[in-house]
């Protein structure tokens, strides 16, 4: 039996498109986001179909986008999981270690945000902002690759599902689920070697000479 589809009106500052999708929440929000990423800067985003409408205001962060949801009626949509998403932007010449991190809870969606390695005191402090449903799920994590953020999510939500083979096997780390902040730990801590190396002033001798 075919799958029946649904089909949405975008406004886009003016410009109106569309799009067609299967009813599903997450494959709403995921097209919807799609338009957004392709949208000028800054633009309003109105989108409204047989479930609701929705409004957003896309305006400028940096050199990418900033999306803020104005209002959502959106209601009937069939329920979706969603996977969790973590993505980091390490750019050292701007001094950028930062990471991104988005949760589905309940009837929320929980963003936390801040600098890899940071304490939990001071101006890098982890921040937390709660979105009232899913809707800002696929935005918010689509925003943040349009800015240069990597997804880590394969790497930091790992889980070893698999029995082990053989009691030979190596065993993972407690924390693998932390990978993605050792690394970053491990390529910092190089950087800062081959640093001194290079600065240390070494007495060259007239023999070597």
């Amino acid at each position: 039996m075919k799958k029946k589809m649904y089909t949405a009106r975008v406004t886009v500052s003016g410009a109106e498109q569309s799009f067609e999708w299967d009813g599903s929440e997450s494959s709403f929000y995921h097209k919807l986001a799609d338009i957004m990423a392709d949208a000028p800067i800054p633009s309003n985003v109105c989108v409204s179909c047989d479930f609701g409408s929705a409004s957003y205001a896309i305006t400028p962060s940096g050199d990418a986008m900033f999306v803020r949801e104005e209002y959502n009626s959106m209601t009937g949509l069939r329920p979706s999981t969603y996977a969790p998403f973590y993505a980091t932007m390490i750019n050292s010449d701007k001094n950028n270690y930062k990471f991104y991190q988005l949760e589905v809870k309940g009837d929320q969606t929980v963003a936390t945000y801040g600098r890899i390695g940071g304490s939990t005191i001071g101006r890098y402090d982890k921040q937390t902002h709660v979105y009232d449903g899913h809707s800002m799920h696929w935005i918010k994590r689509l925003e943040k690759l349009a800015k240069g953020y990597v997804d880590q999510s394969a790497i930091h939500f790992s889980k070893d599902d698999e029995p082990a083979k053989e009691k030979t096997e190596t065993p993972k780390a407690e924390h693998e689920n932390k990978a993605a902040e050792e690394l970053y730990n491990m390529l910092v801590r190089c950087a800062r070697q081959v640093v001194r190396e290079s600065c240390v002033s070494t007495d060259i001798s007239r023999k070597q000479v």
